[in-house]
């Protein structure tokens, strides 16, 4: 799972124009100072995002039923996912 993710980080994440045109939010800090200028921390996150997505199903899949987490995960692919 974490070489699939690394994988995807490199090949499939880029930054849109609207995150780099806009001085008003956060995330345009944190690509140009940091994701933007360093090649490879993208990709040296990953086993973060991964903890983090393993974080979320326990915390979800123990409260909730399994239709509710299937709707969410779902939700939430078609969401970030371009």
């Amino acid at each position: 799972a974490l070489c699939g993710l690394v994988y995807a980080l490199h090949r499939y994440s880029f930054a849109h124009p609207f995150l780099l045109a806009d001085n008003r939010h956060y995330t345009f800090y944190v690509w140009s100072r940091f994701l933007g200028r360093l090649p490879g921390l993208k990709e040296a996150l990953a086993p973060v995002y991964l903890y983090s997505a393993w974080l979320c199903y326990r915390r979800l899949a123990g409260s909730q039923s399994p239709l509710w987490f299937l709707i969410w995960a779902i939700a939430c692919v078609l969401t970030l996912v371009p």
